[in-house]
């Protein structure tokens, strides 16, 4: 029996355990704790970064009045070269793809990337991921093809790399593509900051042997 094949009769019984990548809970489970982290993130520059200058200090007090998407989208228009108005641009962002709005989803995340977040690595990335993601629920090929290059890009971290190639990973387990799944998988191994989709990597070559 070829590993296509084998990769195949396995597919049909434990399918469920794999990457959920074209399911709508691959991007939005990744999610669940980003409201969180934004305040976290808020906090710390509220904190650190724009405490002690008036400018700041006013930007600060309008966000945490921000109460509708009204309010959120002026003052992302205003700020959008400010940390702080790259995270409402992010979070705009989040909530278009879990209202399942991705093409609103995609240009929202593409200007958060844009956006004072350029130096922020973490919530840059995020958007970058988004993007991709947002894209490939719009088009498929071009949503691929994001992913890729986001897995390939050795100035990201290693975790965006390793997420990015863990979803593809799966999605060519799906298409029973013993190759390309393997490349993704081998991938993930040599990120040394990414132990996380490494045990997720493990746990797909144990469901699935033929990737081993």
């Amino acid at each position: 029996m070829t590993e296509e094949q084998t990769l195949s009769k396995t597919n049909s019984t434990t399918a469920t355990t794999t990457s959920n990548f074209n399911e709508p809970a691959d991007w939005v489970s990744y999610l669940s704790g980003a409201g969180v982290a934004l305040l976290v993130v808020f906090i710390i520059w509220g904190g650190v970064t724009i405490t002690g200058e008036m400018t700041q200090k006013k930007i600060q007090a309008e966000y945490l009045n921000l109460t509708d998407e009204a309010s959120r989208a002026s003052f992302s228009k205003r700020y959008s070269a400010h940390p702080l108005g790259g995270l409402v641009l992010l979070g705009q962002a989040h909530n278009y793809y879990e209202d399942g709005n991705y093409t609103a989803a995609q240009a929202a995340y593409a200007q958060a990337a844009k956006s004072g977040l350029k130096n922020q690595s973490v919530f840059y990335e995020e958007a970058l991921l988004g993007e991709a993601f947002s894209s490939y629920r719009v088009d498929e090929k071009k949503g691929l093809e994001a992913l890729k290059t986001l897995a390939q890009n050795n100035k990201l971290m290693d975790s965006t790399r390793a997420l990015a190639a863990y979803e593809l990973a799966g999605y060519w387990v799906q298409k029973n593509d013993t190759k390309q799944a393997k490349d993704y998988l081998a991938l993930i191994r040599v990120l040394k900051n990414a132990r996380p989709w490494q045990i997720q990597a493990e746990s797909l070559t144990e469901i699935y042997p033929a990737l081993k």
